[in-house]
């Protein structure tokens, strides 16, 4: 019997998702160290204004909050559902 690529693929899905994840992290934090230590050739600091401080601020409150707060409460609820385990 011959399996198809795309079933291959989702029998490993999980690790794959996991080692996505954990080398595009180390990317980044290569990149933060880097950038820190001036060995590449980009600065650290972004001028932004009061203004923009404020927005950025606030947008990342309400990332925070409908990214993982909500997402988490929601969860929490329908937790006896059997379909709130897939959200």
């Amino acid at each position: 019997m011959k399996i198809g690529i795309f079933e291959q693929m989702t029998v490993n899905n999980g690790l794959i998702l996991t080692l996505f994840i954990l080398i595009i992290s180390l990317l980044a934090l290569g990149y933060g160290f880097g950038v820190k230590a001036q060995r590449l050739p980009f600065t650290a600091e972004i001028g932004y204004n009061q203004q923009q401080w404020q927005f950025l601020r606030w947008w990342v409150k309400l990332a925070s909050f409908a990214g993982v707060l909500l997402p988490m409460c929601l969860l929490a609820l329908a937790w006896k559902q059997p379909s709130s385990g897939v959200f």
